[in-house]
């Protein structure tokens, strides 16, 4: 496939971008912090460079007016039942989210999930643009071990979105697949992040040893 990928570790595809898209909305990088992703091997080229180049492929797609039946086609081809939207990267802008949600529509047989920390862009999609979202796509809005503020509590809830966080105690996480360690890290036959309101994974991978100095830095601004 040109533009998704056959993720083996959550047994379904993704698409991803590169950094250039999101950095742009990243509340790390315009509070002055290191996003955390950019530590990411993947990203760093330990892949060579198709994957990057994909990423960069991808980056320029979303923001042409192909996207929609350019990835609504893949998906129908591809004999596959779950996606998700952004293994690396981030939303970036509402037309994307618009995006998204219209291939959810499209195709209402696969089920989607999206991760994002962009509040900003679903308050935008929700409220102001009164958008609403598929049946067939979760949203985890993705708080790491931060207190979610109770009026983003309301608005979460009150579209239907859910949260994900990030533990440094296995026994706080309900995904198996961050507890163990590669090769045994893949998810199998779960689809908790799909379906679920509230994953909590356990603090592994590029992230593992990090995640304490990113939340100094998050209290410090």
């Amino acid at each position: 496939m040109k533009h998704l990928s056959k993720n083996t570790k959550l047994n379904a595809l993704d698409f991803s971008v590169d950094l250039s898209l999101c950095k742009q909305s990243c509340e790390l990088a315009l509070n002055g912090l290191t996003p955390y992703c950019t530590v990411n091997p993947t990203l760093n080229g330990r892949w060579g460079k198709v994957f990057p180049n994909k990423l960069k492929r991808n980056a320029k797609l979303i923001k042409s007016d192909k996207f929609v039946e350019t990835i609504v086609s893949e998906i129908i081809g591809s004999n596959q039942i779950r996606i998700r939207i952004y293994a690396f990267g981030d939303l970036s802008c509402i037309e994307d989210l618009e995006k998204w949600n219209e291939i959810c529509k499209r195709c209402k047989k696969n089920e989607f999930w999206l991760s994002t920390r962009q509040d900003t862009i679903l308050y935008e999609f929700f409220e102001n643009r009164k958008g609403k979202k598929p049946k067939n796509m979760n949203i985890l809005y993705s708080m790491p071990l931060v207190k979610t503020p109770e009026f983003l509590d309301i608005f979460l809830r009150k579209h239907g979105i859910g949260k994900s966080f990030i533990t440094t105690k296995k026994s706080e996480s309900n995904c198996e697949a961050s507890k163990k360690v590669y090769p045994k890290n893949k998810c199998g036959s779960c689809t908790r992040c799909w379906n679920s309101k509230s994953v909590t994974y356990f603090n592994h991978g590029h992230m593992a040893g990090k995640l304490r100095d990113y939340l100094r830095g998050m209290l410090r601004k």
